[in-house]
């Protein structure tokens, strides 16, 4: 969640990643629904997500930059 906004990552391929907001309905504590934002078919990221997140996140340093 970020600024009220839920999210998942779908895996598009072996190395891309898409990030893909979605409408939470019930939650029983151990499972939530996905109400929209997912489509049958669809590869969500369950593990590695921090990893996912951290190369989706872009770099600090502006690109060319050097010391």
């Amino acid at each position: 969640e970020e600024q009220g906004l839920h999210f998942i990552y779908l895996q598009l391929d072996e190395e891309h990643y898409k990030k893909q907001n979605v409408v939470l309905g019930q939650n029983d504590g151990a499972r939530v629904e996905v109400v929209s934002g997912l489509n049958a078919g669809d590869i969500v990221v369950t593990k590695g997500v921090y990893q996912v997140k951290l190369a989706a996140t872009p770099s600090a340093i502006p690109e060319g930059h050097s010391h």
